[in-house]
């Protein structure tokens, strides 16, 4: 905070409140909210190729895979293990309904050529994650 001869000498310190040298003003919105053109041009665009492509990558990542198994299988194991054969059960059915159901309802092809390189590195063969005691 600066002294009182010094605000009221010069017209810089008579036109800034004492207490508020330190402080930022406040910054308004560029030209009342509106994003810049970049923005716009960046923000992708509904029924775009790139929209298609990154909902057909979502959709891939979901679907299970070979690590979905293994855990599963370890998991299904560990529930015997630990007499929680029910629950077991119960899981073994649902993942088992769950890849049914995705299984029925196959991706559609895509003509894009970055989607075929991306599905080739999820190339492990599915271990079998169901157990025989728990087929009911």
């Amino acid at each position: 905070m600066q002294s009182l001869s010094m605000a009221t000498a010069s017209h810089f310190y008579a036109t800034q409140a004492l207490g508020d040298v330190g402080k930022k003003p406040k910054t308004k919105a560029k030209h009342g909210g509106i994003p810049s053109r970049r923005e716009r041009r960046k923000r992708m665009k509904e029924g775009s190729a790139e929209a298609e492509a990154y909902v057909e990558q979502q959709l891939s990542e979901l679907r299970p895979n070979a690590a979905l198994a293994r855990e599963i299988g370890g998991l299904l194991e560990m529930l015997i293990f630990f007499g929680h054969v029910q629950q077991a059960q119960k899981l073994q059915t649902q993942l088992a309904s769950f890849e049914k159901c995705v299984a029925d309802k196959k991706m559609p092809a895509s003509s894009d050529s970055t989607l075929t390189r991306g599905e080739a590195h999820d190339c492990d063969p599915y271990p079998p994650w169901r157990l025989e005691a728990l087929q009911g």
